[in-house]
């Protein structure tokens, strides 16, 4: 059975959001109810997105401190910095709780543009801030961020060695991460390695990198695989273009539109949709 209700009715009814996070690192003793197996051990590791430096965790509130209506609200709840926490139970009878913000360097040149932040009170810094674009978090100044909140892998390459942890991100690259203090180490590879997705001519200090939140690790070689795409440089600008027409007048686009399934050929499709695009 199936009720329906009005959207409106159910907000003003419900006390606590479905998703709701706090950014505050922790390092605790839980409470325990009832009894522990005396054999179990180990530590349990869980990530998740907490929301912005703006936002103080989840929901993203839909006003700014000042009363103006804020740019974040709605955001998807993927588009937040990563937090990992560490579930010890190592300790007999006793179980310890560590939680820490993924802080890359981009973690960093965000707390500073943030609303009320350090720069941002410095005129030349007002237009650096980040923003939530969907599930990326740009700015048009610095690049983007690397958010690190959407799985955490183990890999180890020697049997003589500990176990090591990288923290992930779909839209950057990896980090290692010390298994102890939940810090970052160092970003996977040199910078060289990746090949960002915006264009070579675009200088930004934090360039967007698309990778893989689930990179794998294989035990019987020893290695971890991992992917590095973007698109090629005609393809961005066309769709680009595309943008721009359909921003101005709808006579513009809709002729043209209706007649590209007619013009555009099998092969190369791309290169012919680009072609089009530069007569109009």
């Amino acid at each position: 059975m199936v009720f329906l209700c009005n959207p409106k009715f159910i907000l003003n009814r419900m006390p606590h959001p479905i998703i709701f996070a706090k950014r505050q690192e922790l390092d605790v003793q839980m409470l325990i109810e009832g009894q522990l197996p005396e054999d179990i051990y180990g530590v349990v590791l869980l990530t998740s997105p907490t929301g912005s430096v703006n936002s103080g965790g989840l929901p993203f509130p839909a006003q700014e401190p000042d009363g103006d209506y804020n740019r974040e609200y709605g955001s998807p709840l993927m588009n937040g910095d990563g937090m990992i926490f560490k579930l010890d139970f190592n300790q007999k009878g006793q179980v310890s709780l560590k939680a820490r913000l993924m802080k890359t360097p981009c973690y960093y040149a965000d707390e500073a543009t943030k609303i009320g932040g350090v720069a941002s009170r410095q005129r030349l810094y007002r237009k650096y801030g980040f923003r939530n674009t969907g599930i990326a978090r740009l700015s048009l100044h610095l690049g983007a961020r690397n958010e690190l909140n959407t799985a955490i892998i183990p890999f180890r390459f020697s049997n003589t060695e500990a176990p090591r942890l990288l923290a992930t991100y779909d839209v950057g690259r990896p980090f290692e991460l010390d298994p102890a203090s939940l810090t970052l180490i160092t970003p996977i590879g040199q910078n060289t390695e990746w090949i960002p997705t915006t264009p070579g001519i675009v200088k930004m200090p934090f360039p967007l990198v698309q990778s893989t939140a689930h990179p794998v690790f294989d035990p019987l070689t020893k290695e971890v695989f991992t992917v590095n795409y973007t698109r090629a440089l005609h393809t961005m600008i066309s769709s680009e273009h595309f943008r721009q027409l359909m921003l101005g007048n709808e006579k513009n686009w809709k002729r043209p539109l209706r007649k590209w399934p007619r013009s555009t050929k099998p092969t190369k499709t791309q290169h012919v949709r680009w072609r089009k695009c530069k007569n109009y």
